[in-house]
Order: structure tokens, then sequence, then C-alpha cells
């Protein structure tokens, strides 16, 4: 049993501080789920979107939003739900390297959040504006208001409540003394 508690404490202890591999491979995971996306819109936008009222836009647009409401209430479900039901009980008597460690996870959901909130906020916003003046038409159901309204913005919604979530109520000590200035 102690030999086991010791090679337990080892490996936390060789473990690198900043897991670079999950740091890419999630902005890598949005980077190309977003060009997916734009394809999406550039090839079915002009083509299926023009008209809220046609059978083609229930299929290409109204399916997509129907499908990323689902999507997005599970994710958010099980992302939240995992993020709570592992939390650390006894966050205050964590190692300073461990603690470190957790920051820099928490530096690699900040670093997630800024790429969502620069799809949503950034890109797919003034994308919006463009629309309009072209299309001349306003209604909630456009290709461009169903990717960025019902899909951009709640996905960095979720990323940002799961930064928020993993740093203030079960991770890191920094946080546990009352809600911090940055959230």
């Amino acid at each position: 049993m102690a030999a086991t508690t010791e090679s337990v404490k080892a490996d936390a202890a060789e473990a690198p501080l900043l897991n670079k591999k999950n740091m890419f491979l999630g902005a890598a995971l949005y980077c190309v789920f977003y060009a997916w996306v734009r394809w999406y819109e550039g090839v079915y936008g002009w083509s299926a979107g023009l008209d809220s009222f046609a059978p083609e836009f229930e299929t290409y647009w109204m399916n997509f939003l129907y499908i990323e409401f689902v999507l997005e209430v599970t994710t958010a479900g099980i992302l939240w739900g995992y993020i709570w039901k592992t939390r650390d009980r006894k966050v205050m008597s964590i190692t300073p390297r461990e603690e470190l460690r957790r920051h820099m996870t928490h530096w690699t959901w900040l670093v997630m959040y800024g790429i969502a909130i620069y799809f949503g906020a950034s890109y797919f916003t003034e994308q919006d504006g463009t629309w309009h003046q072209t299309i001349v038409r306003d209604t909630d159901f456009t290709p461009s208001h169903i990717i960025e309204f019902y899909l951009s913005y709640p996905i960095y919604i979720i990323t940002g409540f799961a930064s928020f979530l993993y740093a203030k109520k079960t991770r890191l000590p920094t946080y546990q003394q009352g809600l911090s200035l940055q959230y």
C-alpha cells in the first residue's frame, strides 16, 4: 500500500505543470469545428437560407438549430456535472505544485474560452452585420443568427462557466474566498 501511495506522489511530482497536448487539442477542436460551421454556412446560407418559410430553410437551418439546442444542453449538463462531480472536497490542503498545475489547467480553460469568444463575439458577430446589409431582412432565424446567437454564444457561455466552475467552486484554493474580480 505504501509503495502505491509513494508511486502516485512521484507520478504527480513528475507530471508536467501545463498539459500542452490538451490545450492544443482543444484549440484545434474549436478551430476545426468553427471552420466546418463556416463552411456549412457558406454552402447552404445562400442556397437554402434566404427565405425562412422555404422548405429548404427548414431542412438545412431549422434542423441545424434543433440539433444545436440538444447538443448544447447535453454538453453543458455533462461537462458541468463532470467538473462538479469530480471536484476536490479538500481543496485547501493541496500541495503548492498541485495548485500550480491546477492553475495551468485553469489557464487552458481560459484559452479555450478566448477562442470561443473570438469566434462568437468577433467573427460571427461582424459577419451578422454584413449579412443584414446584404440580405436586408430582419428576423430571428437567419443562417447568421442561428450560428451566432444559438451556436457561438452558447458555446462560449458553456466554456466560460466551465472555467468558472473549475476555478471557483472545485479546484483552486485561491478562488475559495468569495467571488474574484475576473469572474
